[in-house]
């Protein structure tokens, strides 16, 4: 496989990488270095000091970082101020928060957890799921209020019936949320918030302190920090990193189309992985020639410019199947299908977060509200993690009720193999006269 391309169609992408095997699991392996010890180290700090001291190193990390000074009873979002912040929303942003809202809860409730009842000759096993009794959902400071991401876990946390929803959130100037946030909170039924972000927000909900009762599992994005806090109190997966798209397409494919994604995808940030795989080079250059033509007079641009030649690729490629074969490799978040037989296409790849099929389902609205969640596993975690959902917000607990009769016919057989591990005290259990 190699990077064929036209210099005067390239322009400004002069740096997209030559995307051979080599050069894909470098990248693969950039995206899989996990933070820089730095993070972790100032990560850690903040966390151990909330643990510790509680309400007080929360605010005091708050105005250092945030540079708004709060107490204990400011920090807080009073009931009055959900309720302002809906009525004083246009018209036309509420429908769409409804739209987008009522796609996502009607996805979600799609997905059904139920437990079940085994019954053995030597006892009865079960599998019991319950809701978690209380979630945080962080929504970071960005640029622009992240409406969606709020709808998108609290939409699978609702379908869940997790019994009570929390928001944190890092405040802007004099310590306000942004509207549009607490409006698509109250939307989504939420009545508790609180004016913190960050790593010292993620540690106060997952340790408490006297203002924020301690909650069950924290989501929503953040900036490192705020990823490597919840990695260090609950474990981590990679459902917060970088944005990254895998577009397959091929001659039938619209450029245009193709470039529209490709920058939508790359104006995130300047980090975003965008790769093309395409066994047509006459597509390739038909994008690159759309991307550059649609990028001027662009708000980020220059965004779209830094992600393309930091973490953009072309690969060229024989065939569709084999570039089925190199989005499975490289484990997408999003995998954006647009071919003859997409659909088809879809059905055999096995390793990516979400799949948009067609050119007619551009990943903005499956990241805006067309049902599906957009929390996906990044940085080649699709290889064995999924998106948010339902089941994140679930407990599933085993439970095991053995007979006497049912112990003196298994207990004997399975001591042979805890003496195999060297366990002796773990056989004579098995092996006790019971009942």
């Amino acid at each position: 496989m190699t990077l064929r391309y036209n210099e005067s169609a390239m322009k400004i992408y002069r740096s997209w990488i030559k995307a051979d095997a080599r050069a894909l699991d470098a990248m693969l392996a950039g995206r899989r270095a996990g933070f820089d010890a730095g993070v972790i180290r100032k990560t850690g700090a903040i966390v151990e000091s909330v643990r510790r001291r509680g309400d007080a190193a929360l605010l005091a990390a708050t105005a250092k970082y945030d540079g708004v000074k709060l107490t204990a009873r400011t920090i807080r979002v009073p009931e009055a101020e959900f309720r302002r912040a809906w009525a004083g929303l246009e018209q036309e942003k509420k429908a769409a928060m409804r739209l987008a809202w009522g796609n996502i809860l009607a996805f979600h409730k799609r997905q059904e957890y139920r437990g079940y009842v085994l019954r053995r000759n030597y006892g009865v096993l079960r599998q019991v799921v319950r809701p978690l009794g209380r979630v945080g959902i962080h929504i970071s400071a960005a640029a622009a209020p992240l409406v969606s991401t709020l709808l998108m876990c609290a939409g699978a946390a609702r379908a869940a019936k997790v019994g009570r929803i929390v928001l944190v959130s890092p405040p802007r100037y004099r310590g306000s949320i942004a509207p549009e946030i607490l409006a698509a909170a109250r939307l989504a039924g939420i009545k508790e918030a609180y004016r913190a972000g960050g790593a010292q927000a993620v540690a106060a909900l997952v340790f408490g302190t006297a203002t924020i009762p301690a909650v069950d599992k924290v989501v929503g994005p953040g900036n490192v920090f705020t990823q490597a806090a919840k990695m260090l109190t609950q474990g981590g997966g990679g459902l917060d990193g970088p944005s990254e798209i895998l577009i397959l397409a091929d001659d039938t494919a619209c450029p245009d189309a193709v470039a529209a994604d490709v920058i939508a995808q790359a104006e995130h940030a300047g980090d975003n992985p965008v790769v093309l795989v395409s066994p047509s080079r006459r597509l390739v250059l038909g994008v690159l020639d759309s991307v550059n033509r649609q990028i001027r007079g662009l708000p980020r641009g220059q965004i779209v410019a830094k992600s393309l030649s930091l973490c953009g690729a072309i690969v060229l490629v024989r065939n569709l199947r084999e570039g089925l074969e190199i989005a499975d490799r490289f484990a997408p978040e999003h995998l954006a299908i647009a071919s003859r037989g997409a659909l088809g296409l879809a059905l055999k790849a096995r390793r990516a977060g979400t799949i948009l099929v067609g050119g007619a389902s551009p990943v903005a609205a499956a990241d805006y509200g067309a049902g599906p969640n957009h929390v996906l596993p990044t940085a080649g975690t699709a290889r064995f993690d999924s998106g948010l959902g339902v089941k994140d917000f679930l407990k599933f607990t085993n439970i095991t009720a053995l007979t006497p009769k049912g112990i003196r016919r298994l207990g004997p057989k399975l001591a042979v193999l805890a003496r195999m591990e060297g366990l002796e005290g773990h056989a004579r259990s098995m092996e006790m006269k019971r009942g």
